[in-house]
């Protein structure tokens, strides 16, 4: 199956670490285990089926496999037929938000709980923090950016956005809360400024390295920080000088250098991946809501601001974990909806706005 038929069946984007890859090598160096299985449970699944004694596949977790057909949200049969482990994939993942059932009677007794729901929430980490956007308008013409050791930016659509364009951008189709898409790109974010922090032994905090790159101004070459050289180097600050000198530009020389190029070259790939977001889309966008723990950098969040020349609002720093709460109170019908939820979270949280500067 070539990656023109993969990417139409499942729209999801070809990362290395995909679920699907796991498995085919597993089914070459171990088939034996493959054999031997009968329910695949990804890891947010098997801790529901030790709470509930329920073996199912939650949607947002199963959308990310490259396994599950993104027009009908189920199990692509052609896929699991290549793999050889359709008996692993019997039911359709079910909705997010699910009541899955009571804590188990051993588990109630142990912990001296009388009841205890136990709801398949969101189970991608990006899928919560999704739902804890604090958006309030009644407007589309917004975008997210879920910022940690990876950055993950996007838009939240009804249907998945599947073509020749957005293949060639490489921008993957994930499942989101009430059967909504998350159409967003995978890439590098606070990771290369960790490597950064890491090599220096922990010399200078993260506010350190901020202020000097923000007082750093003779220092102004970029990397792409989506290259594979930057995904697992031996020595981060190696692979930006290599970068820098293969690419003809002024190389790095002090910590302030480094995080100054760290940091441009963020915002300067928020901004390309943004305005391919745009283009697959035919959407203009206004409005980006950084959320995670990255949205504490008001540095990058300003030059996020700046690049983009859209308005950002950053918060809250917990997404994940609000966001999985959030989806717990729509199931018990504590919140009315995510529209409400999202106003709670507006109003409950510190959420800053940054406007665009000259850069």
């Amino acid at each position: 199956m070539d990656k023109k038929n993969l990417y139409e069946k499942t729209g999801i984007q070809l990362l290395k670490f995909n679920t699907i890859y796991q498995l085919f090598i597993m089914g070459k160096t171990n088939p034996e285990y493959l054999k031997k299985a009968r329910k695949l449970l990804f890891i947010t699944d098997y801790l529901n089926y030790l709470f509930s004694g329920k073996k199912e596949n939650e949607y947002t977790v199963a959308t990310t496999s490259a396994m599950l057909n993104a027009k009908s949200c189920d199990w692509d049969s052609e896929i699991l037929d290549q793999l050889n482990i359709k008996h692993l994939f019997k039911n359709k993942p079910i909705k997010t938000g699910a009541m899955l059932g009571q804590l188990h009677d051993s588990l109630k007794k142990e912990l001296d709980i009388k009841q205890l729901n136990i709801i398949a929430t969101a189970s991608h980490d990006t899928a919560c923090a999704v739902i804890s956007v604090p958006h309030i308008q009644d407007d589309d013409d917004w975008a997210y950016i879920s910022s940690g050791t990876w950055s993950l930016l996007g838009i939240e659509t009804d249907k998945p956005i599947i073509s020749e364009k957005s293949l060639k951008y490489n921008i993957t189709n994930e499942g989101g809360y009430n059967n909504t898409i998350r159409v967003l790109k995978n890439m590098m974010g606070m990771w290369i400024m960790q490597n950064i922090k890491k090599e220096y032994d922990d010399k200078y905090s993260f506010d350190d390295l901020e202020n000097m790159a923000r007082d750093n101004d003779n220092f102004h070459s970029l990397i792409d920080p989506s290259s594979n050289l930057f995904f697992n180097p031996k020595s981060m600050l190696n692979a930006i000088r290599d970068y820098c000198k293969a690419t003809n530009q002024q190389l790095p020389e002090k910590a302030g250098d480094y995080s100054r190029c760290a940091y441009h070259s963020l915002a300067n790939l928020y901004d390309k991946i943004l305005n391919e977001i745009e283009y697959i889309s035919e959407k203009q966008i206004n409005t980006i809501y950084i959320v995670g723990g990255g949205s504490q950098d008001k540095y990058l969040n300003q030059l996020t601001s700046d690049y983009t020349k859209k308005i950002v609002f950053a918060g809250p720093v917990e997404a994940t974990a609000i966001g999985n709460i959030v989806v717990q109170l729509i199931s018990q019908n504590i919140v009315s909806d995510i529209k409400t939820a999202r106003k709670m979270i507006f109003n409950s949280f510190e959420i800053k706005k940054y406007n665009p500067q000259n850069i």
